[in-house]
């Protein structure tokens, strides 16, 4: 029955539907009345509503009012309909371009048409004006009359919101013309055609709208962002779909109108016809006045484009941010769901157990005084352990990383500490110890400009974030000890009050930095280059290192205004380790002694500004065989801090130590800092 009911329905509505067709075909203005026989129930809800006029569309009457603004300064209004042919031959104007003034059109693409000596037509959303020699016409929507038009006009307020923002737009225009060239203070200084004038305040007046539509945007964005962020539910995601769509829709009105001026501005004939006053026609070759106008007016407008699309992207981060918290809360369910499922499944096995002891088999167990009591643990231990190791899975699937892991754990040092140790003894290249070749640590945390790790960092010339002090630190040969140290020195650095830059230099091939990051041996020149580049760049090179990144200290301890070293290693056949013999096989033994020496007599000879400072322990046996290796020594036994502030030259420093570990023992009696602060003292 009730598909019977249904089809005759609808058949009924064809046929009359039919009939209306038909009979509207036989009138004059045949579309016009079928619009007005399909809208008619619409129509009277309206009129029953707001009890407000509703006009249909007729294309020989113009429905609005009209405003004349003379160069006097006086606001003339005309209130409608008029008739189209009338306002043609009135106001000299196309029957193609009055379409584009119908302030009946809510939506239009705005556009500047230029008739040259005849007027300049503005068609924007808001602003529908045909400016000519001796005055300016205005076409606002009349109040009182809603166009019999299907352009998305759902009621009388949102009609009477379109009419105040064209009549807002006609009063911002008169109040501004009369403040600029009307009042005797501001009439003297106007040297400018009406028509120019005019225009650049259309210009502001459009700039404006804009910018009132932005800020009203904007404020109900922030009601609707404090409730998204505040609680998530359907109200708050659908209100965040319509302010989407209304930005972007305010997005391509701003972005059309931009382009309405820039395409003015592009063309010159089109701004030489924007002179309209008969006696600057012959002048018209100077568009300097025309194109200080339209340049103003794009800036204005291209200023509110760019709050605009910082309005979008604000819109879209809350989006993304909204995105985010739901897959969390996602997350957080579906974890739950799985635990539920686990434990499920836990007393599932639990019960698979009890059931199979439950048949109505002989098993030899039912006169057993025990049985339960044993059948009920072996079910609920195998039941406990499955949800333990549900749930133990479940929490390694959950700690999901999108960061390095940390330097400072147990499996990273173990890590590199074999790596190292494989590396010194086969000289394989390992990607993950080159990633930590060089560390950099700019004093300014805004600086961008060189990566935090990498094989090879490269001054950059036009990095403006670098102070004027560099210091340098060559790692040592931790891998003696088990580790991989990748900062050396980076604790003492903090304690000095200095805005410098650090760089931490490490030897993965554990080579005495003769190994360079291509495995080729050339870490010595590498290395030299790279401070020699830096020491054009800083003011102040610093190279600090003990144990073996002391003897690349004192190897390139001629480039830099400060080298420290603490018991470098002059001659690697001198040593104990077997992790040398690599780089023995590869050099000369006496390859490093012969670069120090070299460095010490040009220092000392060749009155550089360099400062070298080595540090010796002096009940250590090994250190004193390597310190006996170098000619004409200026040793200096420590007494006291106050005297290690000395000035260029090379110093030997002999200290009451007998460990090779020269600055853990100097940190721990508390004067390495004091020690370094007197050889800083001596650069300034």
């Amino acid at each position: 029955m009730s598909v019977f009911l249904s089809t005759l329905r609808k058949q009924l509505c064809t046929i009359n539907c039919k009939t209306l067709f038909l009979d509207s075909t036989q009138r004059q203005h045949r579309w016009f009345d079928v619009s007005r026989t399909l809208s008619k129930s619409s129509t009277e809800l309206r009129r029953s509503m707001h009890r407000v006029e509703t006009i249909p569309v007729d294309s020989r009457v113009l429905n609005g009012d009209i405003h004349i603004l003379t160069p006097d300064g006086v606001l003339q209004a005309h209130y409608g309909p008029f008739d189209r042919a009338e306002i043609c031959r009135e106001y000299n104007i196309g029957p193609r371009d009055l379409r584009k003034l119908d302030p009946d059109l809510r939506i239009n693409v705005p556009a500047i048409s230029v008739r040259h000596g005849k007027f300049i037509l503005f068609s924007f959303r808001r602003h529908r004006a045909v400016v000519q020699p001796h005055r300016s016409v205005f076409f606002v929507p009349s109040i009182e009359k809603i166009p019999f038009e299907p352009f998305g006009i759902k009621n009388v307020a949102e009609w009477e919101k379109i009419t105040h923002a064209y009549r807002r737009n006609v009063r911002y225009i008169h109040q501004v013309y009369n403040q600029r060239h009307i009042t005797e203070s501001t009439k003297s200084l106007s040297h400018m055609p009406f028509e120019l004038q005019i225009m650049e305040i259309i210009g502001e007046s459009i700039a404006y709208g804009l910018k009132l539509k932005t800020q009203d945007i904007l404020m109900e964005f922030e009601t609707i962002r404090q409730n998204s962020y505040a609680r998530i539910s359907i109200d708050s995601l659908r209100e965040l779909g319509f302010i989407k769509s209304k930005v972007d829709r305010h997005h391509r009105n701003a972005d059309l109108a931009h382009q309405a001026w820039l395409d003015l501005l592009s063309y010159d004939q089109n701004m030489m016809g924007l002179y309209l006053t008969e006696n600057r026609q012959s002048d018209s070759s100077d568009l300097s006045d025309v194109e200080l106008i339209l340049e103003s007016c794009a800036k204005q407008i291209a200023e509110v484009c760019r709050s605009i699309y910082d309005l979008k992207d604000s819109v879209q981060t809350v989006e993304s941010t909204t995105g985010f918290m739901l897959d969390a809360v996602r997350n957080h369910l579906l974890a739950f769901e799985i635990q539920i499922n686990i434990i499920t499944m836990g007393f599932g096995i639990g019960a698979f157990i009890t059931a199979i002891y439950g048949m109505n088999l002989y098993s030899g167990m039912e006169e057993h005084p025990r049985a339960l009591i044993y059948v009920a643990t072996i079910s609920s231990c195998f039941a406990i352990t499955s949800v333990v190791i549900g749930i133990h899975r479940l929490l390694k699937y959950k700690r999901v990383k999108l960061h390095r892991s940390d330097q400072n754990t147990l499996s990273f040092r173990l890590r590199f500490g074999y790596l190292s140790k494989i590396s010194a003894l086969t000289s394989i290249k390992f990607p993950l110890l080159e990633q930590y070749r060089q560390t950099y640590n700019p004093a300014n945390p805004q600086c961008r400009c060189h990566p935090h790790h990498a094989t090879i960092i490269e001054p950059r010339n036009d990095c403006f974030h670098r102070s004027e002090t560099l210091f340098i630190s060559f790692a040592g040969g931790a891998l003696l000890v088990g580790g991989f140290t990748l900062t050396e020195w980076k604790s003492t650095f903090t304690k000095f009050n200095l805005q410098a830059d650090t760089l931490f230099l490490t030897d993965p091939a554990q080579s005495f930095y003769l190994q360079d990051s291509t495995y080729s041996w050339q870490g010595l020149k590498y290395y030299r280059s790279l401070i020699q580049k830096y020491s054009k760049l800083y003011k102040h090179v610093i190279l600090i290192g003990a144990s073996m990144g002391a003897s690349m200290v004192c190897m390139c301890s001629d480039l830099a205004t400060l080298s420290i070293a603490f018991n470098p290693i002059l001659d690697p056949s001198l040593t104990s380790s077997v992790m040398y013999y690599r780089t023995l096989q590869r050099y000369p033994k006496t390859i490093i002694l012969k670069q120090v020496q070299t460095n010490i007599d040009k220092i000392m000879n060749e009155n550089q500004q360099s400062i070298l400072h080595v540090h010796w322990s002096e009940k250590s046996p090994s250190d004193i065989i390597q310190l006996k290796l170098i000619s004409n020594q200026n040793v200096i036994y420590f007494t006291d801090v106050d005297k290690c502030n000395k000035g260029k030259g090379v110093y030997f420093w002999l200290h009451d130590c007998n460990t090779h570990v020269l600055p853990q023992d100097l940190k721990r009696r508390g004067i390495l800092t004091q020690i370094l602060q007197h050889h800083l003292n001596a650069l300034v």
